[in-house]
């Protein structure tokens, strides 16, 4: 699970830089209307959008190679992949998936400048998506660490036609709707 391992500290120290900087930009735009330093600020500007960008590039690229070790998860036995994680790893997972919600949470109430609005959606964006595919894996791996419990029952198969029966003509019903 090295790919989580490098995940962490990367969010983490990417998110933490741009919040500084919308800081940095928004006490600068007090400044603008004192000063004429229109180009000076500019070019900071320039630099937040820079990094923004470079932020939701690396979440990307941490997304697809997430999801590329979920296709791998998916093609290995149950056997194999549970007895590729430890306990211990596997919480270390679980750890990581909730250090990049709580980012997420963090950059859902910080204040943003008028000029990053839309950068800073799309790189919440490209977050949700990242921790989207790191649940998936987290999901996949769970079912093959832990042995599914059968709950005895009898089911009337009688019932489950008519069931099926309602749906699907639910179903058209809202369909034609």
């Amino acid at each position: 699970m090295s790919l989580m391992r490098n995940l962490a500290p990367a969010i983490l120290s990417g998110a933490v830089g741009i919040m500084t900087s919308y800081t940095t930009v928004a006490s600068a735009d007090t400044v603008r209307y004192a000063i004429d330093y229109t180009q000076q600020l500019s070019q900071e500007d320039l630099i937040v959008a820079n990094k923004i960008n470079a932020f939701v590039k690396q979440c990307r690229n941490m997304e697809l190679e997430t999801k590329a070790a979920i296709k791998e998860a998916c093609a290995m036995s149950t056997a194999k992949l549970g007895s590729l994680l430890s306990d211990s790893e596997y919480a270390e997972m679980l750890g990581y998936i909730e250090q990049v919600r709580s980012t997420e949470l963090k950059l859902k109430v910080v204040d943003v400048p008028d000029q990053f609005v839309l950068l800073h959606a799309e790189l919440r964006r490209s977050l949700a998506k990242l921790r989207s595919s790191m649940v998936l894996l987290h999901d996949v791996t769970l079912q093959a660490m832990k042995a599914p419990v059968i709950v005895p029952g009898h089911a009337d198969p009688e019932a489950i036609r008519a069931l099926a029966a309602h749906t699907t003509r639910r179903l058209i019903e809202l369909a034609k709707a």
